[in-house]
């Protein structure tokens, strides 16, 4: 059995992160089942979401969530292989990730080296540092430049790269779908997306500034919906109350939130100014949305090899980012020009992925004989 641990869970929308890696193991013959802190048909329910409620409440529900946890991995251990779903190792992560630190049948998979501040600098750097050269035994990674980065660090075991599908379930439960979200989308004009947790990161600026800039010919053509909680209210800092056309739902998006606003939406706009993966371009692709991204390595990687899944702008230039966008009203393009068969035929190509698992299946196997 495989338990793939994530502490974060609901908290971040992580549900569709998860149920993707368990779709992948369960293709493949691999029982599994998901660690954390919302119910569902691929998840086990030890955990519940610590980071709600007051001080008092999340420092309680915190606790209790350890020790379910540690008898559980107690329990466990002998026989199954663990993951756990890092992004970015802070003081929490450590504390659920020592119990594996004398065991080798465990790996951590790293989206993110360090957390990051709201101010922009790393937390606990030098504490992540000694974690990984010392403690951790095995990394998983999506991203090759996350694996030079860990290798830098004197990370002396083996790091493995898996490439980052999603699989979800398509279906969209209406009744999970708040007005305000159906309200956003006008199906007279083309609908251009900004979702996810806003940090300074993403861009949020950038895209507001090029909303600004966009010629009054084609912004009467375009609605605007960001979506996603901004507790930084870096929207407030941009002078731009007066466009009408921008549709701001400042909360957490649910799954199904997601799925409707993907699927009825015609770009996703993605002004990260600095990344070293995005899980959004990868569920993008999935729900066929085309992407507007920065000409960040991530981004120009993935656009140079699938050209059709979208377009790039020079990153932290909103000029170029407005001109973009009116290039592609120009154009006329429709979502369905884009996403061809052959580029999806190459991205979709499973030999990475048929790798990782010959790999996990050998662990499983060592795993099991070792403690018959």
């Amino acid at each position: 059995m495989v338990y793939f641990i994530d502490i974060i869970g609901a908290h971040s929308g992580l549900q569709n992160y998860d149920e993707s890696f368990y779709i992948l193991l369960q293709e493949n013959g691999i029982d599994s089942k998901v660690i954390s802190n919302y119910d569902s048909y691929f998840s086990i329910s030890i955990l519940k979401n610590h980071y709600l409620g007051s001080f008092v409440r999340k420092v309680f529900t915190l606790l209790c969530n350890y020790f379910r946890y540690l008898y559980f991995i107690i329990l466990k251990m002998k026989k199954s292989v663990f993951i756990y779903n890092s992004f970015g190792l802070g003081l929490l992560d450590m504390i659920f990730l020592f119990p594996f630190c004398m065991n080798h049948n465990y790996f951590v998979l790293v989206h993110d080296i360090y957390i990051m501040g709201e101010s922009g600098k790393i937390k606990i750097k030098s504490i992540s540092n000694l974690f990984y050269k010392y403690l951790i035994k095995n990394a998983f990674v999506h991203s090759i430049n996350t694996g030079k980065k860990l290798k830098n660090l004197g990370f002396k075991m083996q790091v493995f790269f898996i490439p980052h599908r999603y699989k979800m379930n398509m279906r969209i439960d209406l009744n999970d779908v708040m007005q305000e979200v159906i309200n956003s989308i006008e199906n007279d004009k083309r609908n251009i997306l900004f979702f996810g947790t806003i940090r300074k990161s993403k861009g949020l600026d950038i895209f507001l500034k090029a909303i600004k800039q966009i010629n009054t010919e084609y912004l009467s053509t375009l609605n605007f919906i960001i979506a996603g909680k901004d507790k930084s209210n870096i929207y407030k800092s941009i002078n731009i109350d007066n466009y009408i056309n921008i549709k701001r739902i400042n909360r957490f998006i649910s799954e199904n939130e997601l799925k409707y606003l993907f699927h009825n939406s015609d770009y996703i706009v993605l002004p990260y100014k600095e990344i070293y993966q995005s899980g959004l371009a990868e569920l993008s692709i999935c729900l066929r949305l085309p992407i507007i991204a920065s000409d960040l390595n991530f981004f120009k990687e993935t656009l140079s090899k699938y050209p059709s899944f979208g377009h790039m702008f020079k990153n932290r230039m909103y000029i170029d980012l407005a001109r973009t966008i009116e290039n592609i009203i120009f154009m006329k393009k429709q979502r369905s020009d884009y996403f061809s068969s052959i580029d999806l035929e190459k991205y979709y190509d499973t030999k990475q992925e048929q790798r990782f698992i010959f790999f996990l299946r050998q662990k499983l196997l060592r795993t099991r004989k070792l403690y018959e």
